[in-house]
């Protein structure tokens, strides 16, 4: 099995580097990943020099032609990787000890996992190259994880693929600390109004939330 990390990044240096921080902490030199990658959208305060000084074997990834689009940063992640398996993470998620070997455990060819209530989650090529990208329609940087879920629901319900398996699964939450008092965080209507005119629904029912 082997592992792409990829991290989006932008202004948020501090908690990048507690970010890389803990993924190393609970990796180490694990063989099945391969590379971690940090796709910055542009940063100007410091982020590239952090990651270059603290984390010289991070692949620094300058996506400024990006602007803020979280899903084309997510979709260079995924474009990035040369492995069969891409985590793609935000810069807000730190690792607690043992998350990695639960997702293996957890990881069939074709599926998609996706903690409820986190912003990162492992996807196969095989997955990918069935359902496709994220929609990079999400312009401001909300709700493209969940359109994701609804793409991959929407492939297995319709689609009678040759894989091993499709699923979205909920690994246990406690392998992650979103850190939720950050800069960026309050809904935005522009991708409000752009996932419900898609799907029908509020974002939230995506996630099983009433």
């Amino acid at each position: 099995m082997e592992i792409t990390i990829g991290i989006t990044t932008y202004n948020r240096r501090v908690m990048l580097m507690r970010c890389l921080k803990t993924l190393f902490a609970d990796i180490g030199d694990d063989e099945r990943v391969k590379e971690v990658m940090v796709v910055d959208l542009g940063s100007s305060d410091g982020t590239q020099e952090m990651v270059n000084t603290r984390f010289p074997n991070v692949r620094l990834i300058q996506a400024t032609e990006i602007g803020r689009n979280r899903a084309a940063a997510r979709n260079r992640v995924i474009t990035e990787s040369k492995t069969d398996w891409t985590v793609v993470s935000e810069d807000d998620i730190y690792f607690k000890d043992g998350w990695l070997n639960a997702w293996c455990k957890c990881a069939f060819d074709g599926d998609l996992i996706f903690p409820s209530g986190f912003c990162i989650f492992m996807v196969h090529r095989a997955l990918i190259e069935k359902v496709g990208l994220l929609d990079e329609g999400y312009v401001d940087g909300r709700y493209d994880d969940m359109d994701y879920i609804n793409m991959m629901t929407r492939y297995t319900q319709k689609t009678s693929v040759i894989l091993k398996r499709v699923a979205v699964k909920y690994p246990d939450d406690a392998f992650f600390i979103h850190d939720w008092n950050n800069p960026g965080r309050l809904p935005n209507p522009l991708s409000y109004d752009y996932y419900t005119k898609k799907w029908g629904i509020k974002p939230n029912q995506a996630m099983g939330v009433k």
